[in-house]
């Protein structure tokens, strides 16, 4: 879903509830398509040690979507 806020002529990503993303480090509002957070510079991609995959932190998998990897056991899912 997306807000599109006229006046500031911005898009904000929203998840199906209608939350707004936001960095998951300083907790800034990001427009889901940014590669780092443009307040703290965290990276907003996850990568899974197992395969490679890589997707956006705000989707929160339990287990990776390419090959099952548990990744709630990893220490420090957000990567560069």
């Amino acid at each position: 879903m997306k807000i599109i806020n006229n006046q500031l002529k911005t898009i904000i990503m929203t998840d199906e509830n209608g939350s707004v993303f936001k960095c998951p480090k300083c907790g800034k509002t990001t427009g889901g398509n940014e590669k780092f957070c443009i307040e703290c510079g965290q990276a907003l991609d996850v990568i899974c040690p197992e395969c490679g995959e890589k997707w956006r932190f705000m989707f929160d998998y339990k287990f990776c979507p390419a090959c099952g990897h548990n990744m709630k056991n990893v220490d420090d899912k957000i990567q560069v």
